[in-house]
Protein backbone atom coordinates (compact mmCIF):
# COMPACT_ATOMS: atom_id res chain seq x y z
CA UNK A 1 0.00 0.00 0.00
CA UNK A 2 0.87 3.63 -0.75
CA UNK A 3 0.16 6.78 1.89
CA UNK A 4 -0.41 10.16 0.56
CA UNK A 5 0.91 12.73 3.59
CA UNK A 6 1.49 16.22 2.52
CA UNK A 7 1.01 15.37 -1.41
CA UNK A 8 3.85 12.97 -0.58
CA UNK A 9 4.12 9.34 -1.39
CA UNK A 10 5.28 6.97 1.62
CA UNK A 11 5.50 3.36 2.45
CA UNK A 12 4.58 2.26 5.69
CA UNK A 13 7.81 0.42 7.76
CA UNK A 14 7.92 -1.00 11.14
CA UNK A 15 8.02 2.20 12.82
CA UNK A 16 7.66 4.98 10.23
CA UNK A 17 6.89 6.08 6.93
CA UNK A 18 9.38 6.55 4.43
CA UNK A 19 9.32 8.62 1.68
CA UNK A 20 9.01 7.41 -1.75
CA UNK A 21 10.15 8.71 -5.37
CA UNK A 22 8.80 6.84 -8.44
CA UNK A 23 10.31 6.63 -12.53
CA UNK A 24 7.94 5.74 -14.72
CA UNK A 25 9.19 3.33 -17.57
CA UNK A 26 7.12 2.40 -20.33
CA UNK A 27 4.74 -0.53 -18.43
CA UNK A 28 5.70 0.04 -14.81
CA UNK A 29 6.32 2.35 -11.89
CA UNK A 30 9.42 1.51 -10.22
CA UNK A 31 9.35 2.73 -6.67
CA UNK A 32 12.47 3.98 -4.69
CA UNK A 33 12.69 4.83 -1.24
CA UNK A 34 14.11 7.86 0.29
CA UNK A 35 15.93 8.81 3.36
CA UNK A 36 13.16 10.58 4.37
CA UNK A 37 10.70 9.75 7.65
CA UNK A 38 8.04 10.30 9.34
CA UNK A 39 7.58 8.50 12.53
CA UNK A 40 3.89 7.30 13.05
CA UNK A 41 1.71 8.84 15.58
CA UNK A 42 -1.99 9.40 16.24
CA UNK A 43 -1.25 13.13 14.89
CA UNK A 44 -0.20 11.70 11.38
CA UNK A 45 -3.22 12.32 9.14
CA UNK A 46 -2.91 10.29 6.04
CA UNK A 47 -4.87 8.57 2.83
CA UNK A 48 -4.32 5.45 1.79
CA UNK A 49 -3.58 5.18 -2.15
CA UNK A 50 -3.94 1.51 -4.10
CA UNK A 51 -0.83 0.61 -5.72
CA UNK A 52 -2.80 -0.58 -9.03
CA UNK A 53 -4.94 2.85 -9.12
CA UNK A 54 -1.48 5.38 -8.95
CA UNK A 55 0.34 2.94 -11.57
CA UNK A 56 -2.53 3.16 -13.84
CA UNK A 57 -2.83 6.83 -12.98
CA UNK A 58 1.08 7.69 -13.70
CA UNK A 59 1.24 5.63 -16.77
CA UNK A 60 -2.20 7.69 -18.04
CA UNK A 61 -0.66 10.97 -17.29
CA UNK A 62 2.52 9.98 -18.91
CA UNK A 63 0.90 8.62 -21.97
CA UNK A 64 -0.74 12.04 -22.34
CA UNK A 65 2.79 13.56 -21.87
CA UNK A 66 4.40 11.88 -24.59
CA UNK A 67 1.31 12.39 -27.07
CA UNK A 68 1.75 15.99 -26.40
CA UNK A 69 5.69 16.26 -27.38
CA UNK A 70 5.03 14.26 -30.11
CA UNK A 71 2.33 16.93 -31.36
CA UNK A 72 4.47 19.63 -30.76
CA UNK A 73 7.52 18.32 -33.16
CA UNK A 74 4.84 17.79 -35.70
CA UNK A 75 3.86 20.89 -36.41
CA UNK A 76 6.30 23.00 -38.41
CA UNK A 77 7.06 26.15 -37.78
CA UNK A 78 7.07 29.07 -39.95
CA UNK A 79 9.89 31.27 -40.45
CA UNK A 80 9.47 34.78 -40.00
CA UNK A 81 11.95 37.42 -42.00
CA UNK A 82 11.56 40.96 -41.64
CA UNK A 83 12.53 41.61 -45.34
CA UNK A 84 10.16 42.33 -48.05
CA UNK A 85 9.03 40.70 -51.09
CA UNK A 86 10.88 40.26 -53.76
CA UNK A 87 10.39 42.85 -56.66
CA UNK A 88 8.46 45.17 -54.06
CA UNK A 89 11.43 47.78 -54.38
CA UNK A 90 11.72 50.00 -57.12
CA UNK A 91 14.59 50.20 -59.71
CA UNK A 92 14.17 53.96 -59.98
CA UNK A 93 17.35 56.03 -59.30
CA UNK A 94 17.11 59.26 -57.86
Amino acid sequence: MLYKINNKYYIKRTSCFVEVDFDVTENDVILKPTTNKITINKEVSYDVVSYDDFKKEQLSEKKKHVEVVEDEFEKPKQKHTSFSKKGSYSNKKY
